[in-house]
């Protein structure tokens, strides 16, 4: 599949394309469904991410994997390999506290009902649907703003003192590596999603500069 990238990653052929709406108005059922869910698990301290939710969340990351095969988008294939294995440890191990554990990573999916937004408002404009892109420039500042806050600034030290204080000492060895080794990459690509946002920023400021 050929490419095109711009300067922060972004797959322009896919964000202009009929199967990139697709998958974003696919992202978007996702994470309306999933979010509410995982709010109602923390807050009652439950669990109701049973096997249904767990074959909703493997078909949606596989679909979706697929399409990023596809457009030959690495770090979203590396990142889908990892969120499949993460619910599948969560089966094996079923366990109430790894599984509230997923339900404040799912919340991650925030900051991508911004990002799908953006892109579907984008893709209507592209092809004269709408013309004003204020939709467009709200939903790229929320998704800024969600993914620093509840990637980075929530989720990546929680997850650092929630791996510690429940599985270093009470998991078997090789059961703690395979979940750390995962949480690691989970990390680098943040890691590296935060460097590639960042750059876009600073380059959008260095426009209205000049």
């Amino acid at each position: 599949m050929n490419t095109k990238q711009s300067s922060v990653g972004i797959n322009i052929i896919k964000k202009q394309s009929n199967l990139g709406l697709l998958q974003d108005i696919y992202t978007l059922i996702y994470c309306l469904i999933i979010i509410p869910i995982s709010l109602y698990n923390i807050y009652y301290n439950t669990n109701l991410l049973n096997w249904k939710i767990d074959l909703f969340s493997y078909i949606y990351f596989v679909i979706t994997g697929i399409i990023n095969i596809y457009y030959i988008e690495y770090t979203f294939i590396i990142h889908h390999i990892i969120c499949i294995t993460l619910i599948w440890l969560g089966n094996y191990n079923n366990n109430n506290i790894y599984y509230l554990w997923l339900s404040k990573c799912y919340l991650a999916e925030i900051s991508n009902i911004f990002l799908s937004g953006k892109n579907i408002i984008r893709f209507m404009r592209i092809n004269n649907m709408l013309t004003n892109r204020i939709y467009e420039n709200i939903c790229d500042l929320l998704f800024v703003l969600m993914y620093f806050v509840i990637r980075m600034c929530y989720l990546f030290p929680y997850t650092i003192i929630h791996l510690y204080d429940n599985y270093y000492s009470k998991l078997t060895y090789n059961y703690f590596n395979h979940i750390l080794v995962n949480i690691i990459i989970m990390s680098i690509l943040n890691i590296y999603w935060s460097y590639l946002i960042i750059q876009k920023i600073i380059k959008f400021f260095n426009k209205k500069n000049n």
